[in-house]
């Protein structure tokens, strides 16, 4: 029986990416580095797991990812403006909340996901919220949802994940959960190929889905 719900963050709470790329560019500009297409395929995972990869992908000399990441949350907040809820959120959110326990699981630092937190007064939705600083393996490892399994105390069959990114189904899988796929980042055809359960367009859509999933 499906008792909670978790909710990734980026890309599937808030449309974050436009204030991520600003701080990013900003900061590998200072690297002499331009991000490309190969940024995507990193998508979804724990920010150190990201730097990590970006300092060997692009082969940056003299950084760490711990020193991009600290840059990354002192500057971060200068762009919160450009930070937006998806289009129904707040409905959904209340919809499920009657229904169902609900946790937020995001790869981003606790840093950053106060500030959208609170930039957008999601606390009164969330039992537990569980960070990229809260485990020691990010997406497509399954602790982040196993922790936040742990955390609220059920078991990972009466889980439901609601993800945007390749990296985060995977995770949600691993861990022995039920996933929906969102279309803000990636293809319905590449979240059903990830092994999301059902994919929707839009937060809209997701009591359907929903309803669809327990009842299999």
């Amino acid at each position: 029986m499906i008792s909670t719900i978790f909710f990734d963050m980026d890309g599937v709470v808030s449309n974050t990416e436009p204030a991520h790329e600003k701080a990013d560019a900003h900061i590998f500009k200072g690297y002499n580095v331009t991000l490309d297409e190969r940024w995507k395929g990193i998508k979804g995972m724990r920010e150190l797991e990201v730097y990590r990869k970006a300092i060997d992908m692009y082969s940056i000399k003299g950084a760490t990812p711990e020193e991009i990441l600290a840059k990354k949350i002192q500057i971060f907040g200068k762009f919160k403006e450009d930070i937006r809820l998806f289009s129904g959120l707040h409905s959904a959110l209340a919809a499920v909340k009657g229904k169902y326990r609900v946790a937020l699981v995001s790869s981003s630092p606790r840093a950053i996901v106060e500030i959208v937190v609170r930039r957008f007064e999601l606390e009164k939705y969330f039992e537990q919220i569980v960070t990229g600083d809260d485990v020691k393996k990010g997406k497509p490892d399954p602790e982040p949802y196993l922790k936040a399994a742990a955390e609220m105390r059920v078991k990972p069959g009466e889980c439901v994940v609601i993800e945007d990114s390749i990296n985060g189904i995977m995770s949600a899988r691993a861990a022995g959960m039920k996933c929906i796929g969102i279309t803000n980042s990636f293809s319905k055809e590449e979240l059903l190929r990830a092994g999301a359960d059902e994919v929707i367009d839009v937060m809209v859509e997701l009591p359907i889905a929903l309803e669809s999933i327990t009842k299999g």
